[in-house]
């Protein structure tokens, strides 16, 4: 009875060897068919953004996902390394069709830093191991025109009687809020996120003017009647927080009468 026993536990022993084995190769063959796809590299890419802290992450993520993963699945569950620029083409002509050319433009230049990350990361140690492994050779976007003409710049400024209109809106605001949209304004319309990351590192009063990144600024400012004067005085009323505690720091005191240099906004 006792040998008996003991072979159907044995038995029963094999049997779950035997399932657990079945179960680790389906789940390696799931593994290999996903490895390498233009999926796997279009969620390395984005991941990789999110971790670096990328102002555009989130877009980059939408817009591959609503535009390339969502509408085109057997192209996204492709081998990276195998798809050919012609493959690429109904991805951007899609949106071209539906009259969403900028979109398209930002759509294939997510996809030609996807495949160029992927192809530096085989080389480049401090790449994540998220983008290494895909053997890709050659970037297939590359071979696409730029689609820079849906990419131009508006060239419309405010009229006069707009300015008025917008700074009597901002008079209703805030103090912080409307000094730091006066500030933003006679700095020439920086964009507000990458002044907002700003720190008191990134403030250099002695710069030299030819050679700050702010001269231009201040350059596009004086164009639209913002003396150094003026955008110097809101700008020693505001505080520019820092990144790496709590604390900010008045910098009224320190910057110059003509305004003095913000380096490094970028």
């Amino acid at each position: 009875m006792t040998d008996l026993r003991a072979h159907l536990e044995a038995e029963q022993r094999a049997i779950e060897r035997e399932r657990m084995a079945a179960d680790e190769a389906e789940r390696q063959a799931r593994t290999e068919a996903t490895r390498g796809t233009l999926r796997a590299l279009l969620a390395g890419y984005t991941s990789g953004l999110e971790r670096a802290e990328k102002v555009d992450w989130k877009d980059a993520e939408s817009i591959l996902r609503l535009h390339v993963l969502e509408p085109f699945p057997e192209l996204a569950d492709r081998k990276a390394a195998e798809i050919k620029p012609a493959e690429l083409r109904p991805v951007l002509a899609r949106l071209v069709d539906a009259k969403k050319g900028r979109t398209a433009g930002k759509a294939r230049s997510y996809l030609h830093a996807a495949y160029a990350a992927a192809i530096r990361a085989d080389f480049d140690p401090d790449a994540p191991q998220s983008l290494c492994g895909f053997r890709i050779e050659s970037n297939p976007v590359a071979a696409m025109p730029s689609m820079a003409h849906y990419n131009k710049a508006g060239q419309r400024v405010l009229s006069e009687a707009e300015l008025q209109a917008y700074m009597a809106r901002l008079s209703g605001l805030s103090t912080m809020t409307r000094l730091a949209l006066e500030l933003d304004l006679m700095l020439g319309g920086q964009r507000p996120t990458q002044l907002l990351r700003v720190t008191s590192a990134d403030v250099d009063v002695t710069a030299d003017p030819g050679k700050s990144c702010c001269s231009m600024a201040r350059a596009r400012a004086s164009r639209r009647g913002c003396t150094c004067s003026r955008w110097s005085a809101a700008l020693g009323k505001l505080r520019i927080p820092l990144m790496a505690d709590s604390d900010s720091i008045p910098i009224a005191d320190s910057v110059p009468g003509d305004g003095g240099h913000v380096a490094r906004v970028s």
